[in-house]
């Protein structure tokens, strides 16, 4: 994946960014199956999180 990265062949998709004090909201938007690509949680510092795969029932 990082040689991916690296030649601009992987472009990750974005679907909705949410302030870390909506993540129960967050939550509930990823396990409502609506999501189309990765959620990201915005958190102190300008550092992020993804939930690349939160869906209920799934390791």
């Amino acid at each position: 994946m990082q040689g991916l990265m690296e030649n601009g062949e992987f472009r990750p998709v974005l679907d909705w960014s949410y302030a870390i004090e909506k993540a129960a909201e967050a939550y509930r938007y990823v396990a409502s199956g609506q999501k189309t690509g990765n959620v990201v949680l915005d958190i102190e510092g300008g550092r992020s999180c993804f939930i690349y795969c939160l869906k209920l029932g799934s390791p």
